[in-house]
């Protein structure tokens, strides 16, 4: 993520591309730079976030090491937006390749104020979406009344309130 490579000095991981595209700041001013990462092992690239204090460094509060990841299971996972809600919470979106039948489908996870998946918004804080086409990608998401999540695609022919 060129954004925190430039803040805080450091590469998000150690496999080669960070792409930073979604940025968010939370209630105590610290910035969130939602992006994807190419991993190693085998895993293609998965979602990548990263948490920076207000004074630019990586936050170490956040997954301990200020940086984390999301796999949604396959080879192919891409975050491209986040919020960050009245809690603290990480709300990430994006899309993920769900196998040659169903393609690519919307995805989405939540994080906990320190890192973790959260697992009050799904079992294992994350989701994916077949709205039945091949090609589903979320790219925007937005925080709205009473704490419900807004999630939206680039044509702005898909949102769905979670």
């Amino acid at each position: 993520m060129f954004l925190v490579k430039r803040l805080a000095g450091q590469a998000i991981n150690q496999h080669g591309i960070d792409l930073g595209f979604g940025l968010a700041v939370d209630s105590q001013g610290r910035l969130v730079v939602a992006g994807h990462s190419r991993q190693g092992g085998g895993t293609g690239a998965d979602f990548t976030i990263a948490r920076l204090t207000d004074a630019g460094a990586l936050d170490l509060d956040f997954d301990a090491d200020g940086r984390q990841t999301v796999d949604f299971g396959r080879t192919h996972d891409f975050g491209l937006g986040a919020a960050v809600d009245s809690r603290d919470r990480i709300l990430l979106v994006g899309y993920s390749f769900q196998g040659n039948t169903r393609g690519w489908d919307f995805a989405s996870a939540r994080l906990a104020v320190n890192g973790s998946l959260d697992i009050t918004f799904t079992p294992d804080g994350t989701q994916t979406t077949d709205f039945g086409s091949t090609w589903e990608f979320g790219s925007a998401v937005t925080i709205v009344q009473r704490g419900k999540q807004l999630l939206g695609n680039e044509d702005a022919d898909v949102a769905v309130e979670v």
